[in-house]
């Protein structure tokens, strides 16, 4: 039953993302902030939930980490991909935010594919992870946003 669930979760995420469309919406600073925030909301509470639910040799290995971090950040970057702002410097920020997603989707993805050696993967990439991480923060800080990277 929690994994019909959890996979209907993960379906309304992935359809969420999806339904952004490919042509750019130009937002304000305080509209996406909020579209920020309200998809970190989102995607923590959906990831934890992920977590939870798994077993725990899937926890020990990374398994379960990946994949949640994985649809994490998914849903994250589907909800600004699309976006502009009509402020600069929110706009010099949210491109850093789009960069540093991307390329922590694309580590994460990595050790996903490494399969039992995700833990391995993980520990490889942690510094990377981490300059990545820094990077985003001080994004999200720019706009004002704590709490979500």
């Amino acid at each position: 039953m929690h994994r019909k669930v959890a996979a209907a979760l993960l379906a309304v995420l992935a359809l969420g993302a999806a339904s952004c469309g490919s042509s750019e919406t130009t937002v304000t600073r305080a509209q996406l902030v909020s579209r920020i925030e309200s998809a970190c909301r989102v995607a923590q509470r959906t990831a934890q939930q992920q977590i939870a639910r798994a077993s725990a040799s899937a926890r020990r290995s990374g398994a379960t980490l990946v994949i949640a971090l994985s649809n994490y950040q998914r849903y994250v970057l589907g909800r600004v991909e699309h976006v502009k702002v009509s402020n600069a410097a929110a706009q010099s920020d949210l491109a850093a935010i789009k960069d540093a997603g991307r390329e922590r989707l694309a580590m994460v993805e990595r050790a996903r594919k490494a399969g039992g050696d995700t833990q391995r993967a993980l520990l490889a990439m942690q510094s990377q992870s981490e300059a990545v991480t820094r990077r985003l923060q001080t994004a999200l800080r720019g706009l004002g946003i704590t709490g979500c990277a």
